[in-house]
């Protein structure tokens, strides 16, 4: 595998049989692709099952049915230290000052 899937409002996993073509494939897809893993056993299939259960629950706030400002994927978080900046210039500096 060669690029990132990013565990977005989106991402859902399938192992049912209208989904996909094999007992022993798992489909994953989120808001840019879909992935079909074909694993050698069933039993493999299950451990992959339940270890993208665990993360989807471990990332439950990214995961969530409910929009977030802008439709980012990112959950809203209350009392958080920003700073906005215009242009490259006042970003810049303040990289090299927190450096």
């Amino acid at each position: 595998m060669a690029f990132p899937m990013l565990v977005d409002r989106d991402f859902q996993v399938s192992t049912d049989l209208q989904n996909i073509a094999s007992n022993d494939s798992i489909k994953i897809s989120n808001s840019q692709r879909t992935l079909v893993i074909n694993s050698r056993t069933a039993r493999d299939c299950d451990e992959w099952t339940k270890n993208l259960s665990n993360l989807t629950e471990q990332a439950k706030d990214f995961v969530n049915e409910t929009r977030s400002r802008f439709d980012s994927y990112v959950p809203v978080r209350a009392n958080q230290l920003v700073y906005w900046f215009i242009n490259g210039k006042t970003y810049m500096e303040a990289v090299a000052k927190a450096w």
